[in-house]
């Protein structure tokens, strides 16, 4: 099983050409954060009260990401509502995004090719090695949103996460990305925590776009 950011992440990536795709910045940074929480809630590490996060189990996961986080929440002396959490993270999203295509790359699902411009200046793609995976999780999210099933929790707390991270357009044609504008809300409504994460995210979103705006020219 893949971990949610890993499935964001593998949404994200351009097939063609191995990079992520232009998506809203502000959004997919949140998103990225929101993962990462929702992967330690799922595993247990966490509460499930968004107003004050706690750390429940510090027992390490096999996942290098989330012990690294796992041990950042238990240095915190005082418990912090989640919208404090995602935003640190939202901080962290490159080293994040970064550590989850390494980890796709260990788990032999992407490729790491890499380019020096100049012999300063490295760029990288991570193009699937036989794009299976990816096939599966798209295959997953849109099963869920072109029907009337009731999805897993996983699927549910992804497709609010992609929702998030702008990322309905890029998987869908223009009319389906409208036509599911209304199961997308009926999706988040099946977990209590994904949405209220997903309502912190949107909520830290509409913050950052008002401050850029006021910010001087």
């Amino acid at each position: 099983m893949l971990t949610l950011a890993e499935d964001l992440v593998l949404l994200a990536l351009d097939d063609q050409s191995g990079r992520i795709l232009p998506v809203d910045d502000i959004g997919y940074r949140h998103a990225l954060g929101g993962a990462v929480l929702m992967d330690l809630a799922l595993r247990g590490k966490i509460d499930n009260d968004v107003a004050t996060l706690r750390l429940v189990d510090e027992t390490p996961s096999a996942e290098g990401l989330l012990n690294h986080w796992i041990s950042i929440i238990a240095a915190e002396s005082e418990s912090l509502p989640a919208k404090v959490w995602i935003a640190r993270l939202a901080l962290e999203s490159e080293e994040i995004e970064h550590a989850t295509l390494s980890r796709l790359v260990e788990r032999g699902i992407l490729a790491c090719q890499e380019k020096r411009l100049l012999w300063v200046f490295e760029t990288r793609r991570y193009p699937t090695i036989d794009g299976t995976e990816e096939r599966e999780v798209k295959r997953r999210i849109i099963d869920v949103l072109l029907s009337d099933g009731t999805p897993s929790q996983t699927d549910a707390i992804l497709v609010g996460l992609v929702d998030d991270a702008r990322l309905l357009p890029h998987l869908l044609s223009e009319a389906e990305t409208r036509n599911a504008a209304t199961r997308v809300v009926q999706v988040r409504e099946l977990d209590r925590m994904g949405q209220e994460v997903s309502a912190v995210i949107e909520h830290l979103h509409i913050e950052m776009l008002q401050a850029l705006t006021r910010a001087p020219q």
